[in-house]
């Protein structure tokens, strides 16, 4: 499907890959305390309103628990973010589609897209080359289409500078 032939990483990581993995992880680990600590003095408070915690939930602990799934995957599947523009570049063809944004942004999202799925995918033991064939073309298709991601202003700002230079 995506790469057909995956390199697996043969022998032991050197002392300096380990290094690194840890000091991500324990990077992601102290946002995700911080976030969790502000939680707690919110709910300690009697903090009851619904946008504070949906931006405590969603953009604190959520984003912050997709960046440990993201940096844990990215140790152990270093092929993947690779593998994934290649898919999707493949399924968006060779026309490139100049819509409400640049192709390249939709490219660029997708390929996001398509990572974070493999990624959820393999927290359920589904592998990248389990999934079907179609389901780069899928998730091209669907940031092509996506009301939120094309109506955004700053997404339109980005559309309007690349006119101009």
């Amino acid at each position: 499907m995506i790469s057909g032939a995956r390199d697996y990483p043969e022998g032991d990581l050197t002392r300096q890959q380990i290094a690194l993995i840890r000091e991500n992880i324990e990077a992601v680990y102290d946002r995700i305390t911080e976030v969790v600590d502000m939680l707690c003095q919110y709910a300690d408070a009697g903090g009851q309103d619904w946008q504070t915690w949906n931006t405590l939930l969603t953009n604190g602990l959520t984003r912050a628990a997709m960046k440990m799934m993201v940096t844990c995957a990215g140790a152990v599947h270093p092929d993947w973010p690779a593998a994934a523009d290649k898919a999707i570049a493949k399924a968006a063809g060779q026309t490139v589609k100049d819509g409400v944004l640049p192709e390249t942004v939709h490219r660029t999202l997708a390929t996001g897209v398509l990572l974070n799925v493999w990624q959820a995918g393999a927290h359920y033991l589904i592998d990248p080359d389990s999934w079907q064939d179609l389901l780069p073309a899928v998730v091209i298709g669907a940031v092509r289409n996506a009301p939120h991601v094309n109506d955004d202003h700053l997404m339109q700002r980005s559309r309007d500078q690349e006119r101009y230079q």
